[in-house]
């Protein structure tokens, strides 16, 4: 071996310039870029269809829930207020309400013509 053979091979240096490490800085910055706004869309497009399911939800659960309870008890009041009926604690008795008002007007009517 001679000298100079010596020489290139420790210090590296032959003939071959060293030229990087055979990445391309411009591709890297491009893939980035295209993933970080890629990220920011699914993110984004996952909490619209997050929001789009939670209104559905509320308003499902919420907004058009049937009043059965408020129904029923409407639907009771509206009968007893339209049958004939005993109160045996006050030891009165009842009349349809449409009934009560007419006779509540006639006798209104009599007196104030008297």
């Amino acid at each position: 071996m001679d000298a100079t053979t010596l020489e290139s091979e420790t210090t590296g240096t032959e003939s071959a310039e060293w030229t990087g490490d055979g990445l391309n800085s411009l591709q890297i910055v491009f893939v980035a870029i295209i993933s970080v706004a890629l990220t920011v869309f699914s993110i984004a497009l996952s909490f619209l269809i997050y929001r789009q399911f939670a209104v559905s939800e509320f308003e499902r659960k919420v907004l058009n829930v049937p009043y059965k309870a408020a129904d029923e008890t409407l639907e009771s009041q509206a009968r007893k207020l339209s049958e004939y009926g005993y109160n045996a604690e006050t030891k009165t008795g009842m009349i349809p309400i449409d009934q009560a008002m007419e006779t509540v007007v006639k006798e209104m009517a009599t007196t104030e013509s008297k």
